[in-house]
């Protein structure tokens, strides 16, 4: 009989918390519209002259996120930043519905790290008008963005020419052969014609590889380096240079790839080119900003023997004096 009793009361127990949830419930619910972004596509700019060709190798990118704002009746909402969806889409629910405007601004990691995802400010805002209804999906079509007017290009690096634009840093005065060579092999080169290679078979072989020409950056704490690489090892980047003619001449590093690093960043073995934005303005800053030259580095800390580390498309982005 106590078992039954017991039985009963739990039975009594569940309903009435099912009355009370649903009670939670009561009132007007309001059903999201849906935006759905076929996804981003970086081009050319034709007002600006970025020191040569905008072409398909100049204008690669790596949009991962997107900040999304919302106006309607004269009021922006600050939507929030969303991951884009492996095919670069992007399907969002709204609250708003009617006649609004939708702006969304490209977001990248920076320095290949999840922690250090900003608004890339180099990069245009996109936008679009639309008329949101509650419960149906409204489709925004590919938008296009492109360098700002704000935008300048202190140096680029794309291998096109046999001359080498590197130099060993252990011997710059030295005409031993540099490390870093230029590579023209169709299975490895994507972007153009050639692309710059260094290679490393342990953790013995690490050597700096520096730029024969300094740069005079602009912009301080915007000042960005972009590259694309294909590499099977970690690398290193840095700037080489002095804060003043007395100073000693120094190597910073302005990222090392390690086991820290987001896996869309680390080294693989598939031979797929990836894209990273690197800061270099508080690097920069070490130096009093000071022109410098750029050093890649090697990391075969696994004794890899074919350690190989493939770049191309180094951009040195500043701001417009």
């Amino acid at each position: 009989m106590r078992k039954l009793n017991l039985i009963y009361a739990i039975r009594i127990l569940v309903i009435a918390l099912f009355f009370v949830s649903c009670n939670d419930f009561e009132g007007e619910q309001e059903i999201p519209s849906y935006v759905k972004v076929e996804g981003f596509e970086l081009v050319e700019n034709p007002s600006l002259n970025l020191n040569g060709p905008q072409d398909s190798s100049f204008l690669t990118s790596a949009i991962t996120e997107v900040a999304v704002f919302v106006s309607a009746d004269g009021k922006q909402n600050n939507m929030g930043v969303y991951t884009l969806n492996e095919d670069g889409t992007l399907q969002l629910p709204l609250l708003n519905k009617g006649k609004c405007t939708i702006e969304l601004e490209p977001v990248v990691r920076l320095n290949g790290m999840n922690a250090t995802r900003a608004y890339y400010v180099f990069y245009t805002t996109a936008s679009d008008t639309v008329v949101l209804e509650e419960g149906k999906t409204t489709f925004i079509p590919k938008k296009q963005v492109s360098y700002n007017v704000q935008t300048s290009i202190a140096k680029r690096i794309f291998f096109e020419s046999t001359i080498n634009p590197f130099v060993n840093a252990q011997s710059l005065d030295s005409a031993a052969e540099c490390r870093l060579h230029i590579l023209n092999n169709k299975d490895s080169v994507v972007y153009g014609e050639r692309c710059g290679s260094f290679y490393s078979s342990s953790s013995k072989d690490n050597y700096k590889v520096v730029t024969k020409d300094s740069v005079v950056g602009t912009g301080n704490k915007t000042m960005m380096l972009e590259l694309d690489y294909c590499a099977n090892i970690p690398f290193e980047v840095g700037i080489y240079g002095q804060a003043s003619s007395a100073s000693q001449a120094l190597y910073i590093s302005s990222v090392r790839m390690n086991a820290n690093f987001d896996a869309k960043y680390k080294p693989n073995d598939k031979r797929n080119w990836q894209k990273m934005y690197i800061t270099l303005g508080k690097v920069w800053a070490n130096i009093n900003n000071q022109p410098f030259k750029l050093w890649f580095m090697p990391v075969n800390s696994a004794n890899n023997p074919e350690g190989f580390v493939h770049i191309d498309n180094i951009k040195l982005v500043t701001v417009k004096q």
